[in-house]
């Protein structure tokens, strides 16, 4: 009888743990609904797949892309501006770098750099109607750069060169609150008469301004009452001149369609802070912008001083020397 009693509590036992493994792999399984449809069988629902997640950016090596004219002289001096694929490292850059006209080598100098773009000056005369550029391996990017690899082997483009004036495109761009026009020379333009010489239709009143600066030098700004989404035809005839004072020979033209503003807001006053008024209205210029959200925090006024110093710079050089 003991014996028996004895198999039987074991049979129990094992029973009972198979009864509690099963019970575990159950839980640890996703569960599946049931979906019934309209015949009356039972068929398992799928289960939902999962959104992959996209791998991050692989670094790529810094390229040249592409090189343009940006001013070029009666003596055959020019100055060029480079684009790359991100941002460089200019002092790595002239030590990789070469320019070539005619099988002979053009001695360089960094002027500017900002962005993807480096804007050098040629030292010597170019003979020709073409220089080649050629950036060698292991330029670095910008230390800023997390993306960008040194360069891999050597990549050449040429730029073209020419001592008479041309226009280097006819395009729209949009400024904060409204759209421009942008006729873009192969040298430094000036305003002086430009607007005599420029047509648009339809009819637009318009001004005629320069964008200052290296990159922007070459460009002549239209800047009028452009509708969006209007086609305009600009017509430049020859005889526009350059700051250089070379002449337009060809009349050249394009169709520009001014695109939709994107939404834009600002302040349409200056300053950053507030009265402690329950009826102050601060004014704001929106440009397709339905819905706008402001964070205000509050600024004690026993702290007023010390920012508006630290903004103006007026704590620079400043310290207290007798602690």
């Amino acid at each position: 009888m003991k014996n028996n009693a004895l198999k039987w509590a074991i049979a129990a036992l094992l029973v009972l743990n198979l009864v509690c493994m099963a019970t575990l792999l159950l839980r640890g399984r996703p569960e599946q609904k049931t979906a019934v449809p309209d015949n009356g069988s039972v068929t398992a629902a799928p289960r939902p797949q999962e959104t992959p997640v996209p791998p991050p950016p692989m670094p790529k090596p810094i390229q040249l892309l592409r090189a343009e004219q940006m001013a070029m002289s009666s003596n055959r001096l020019a100055r060029v501006r480079l684009h790359f694929s991100g941002p460089v490292d200019t002092n790595s850059l002239a030590g990789t770098l070469g320019f070539k006209a005619d099988g002979a080598a053009v001695r360089h100098a960094v002027v500017a750099a900002d962005g993807q773009s480096v804007v050098l000056d040629l030292l010597d005369p170019v003979p020709g109607s073409l220089v080649l550029a050629t950036m060698g391996e292991g330029t670095l990017p910008a230390a800023s750069e997390t993306l960008l690899l040194p360069s891999v082997g050597s990549a050449t483009v040429g730029c073209s060169l020419s001592a008479r004036l041309a226009v280097r495109g006819i395009y729209a761009d949009q400024t904060s609150f409204g759209s421009r026009i942008c006729v873009e020379l192969n040298q430094p333009a000036t305003s002086a008469d430009a607007a005599s010489f420029i047509h648009v239709s339809p009819p637009a009143e318009f001004s005629v301004g320069v964008s200052s600066g290296y990159w922007q030098a070459n460009l002549l700004t239209l800047s009028g009452d452009f509708k969006c989404g209007t086609e305009y035809t600009v017509e430049v005839d020859k005889g526009l001149r350059s700051r250089l004072g070379e002449t337009l020979l060809v009349r050249e033209s394009a169709k520009v369609k001014i695109p939709s503003l994107k939404p834009t807001c600002e302040f349409a006053s200056p300053g950053r802070y507030l009265p402690p008024s329950d009826a102050f209205v601060v004014p704001v210029r929106v440009v397709n912008v339905t819905n706008l959200h402001v964070t205000a925090a509050r600024l004690l006024p026993e702290n007023i001083v010390h920012f508006i110093m630290r903004e103006t710079d007026r704590y620079d050089n400043w310290y207290n020397w007798d602690n």
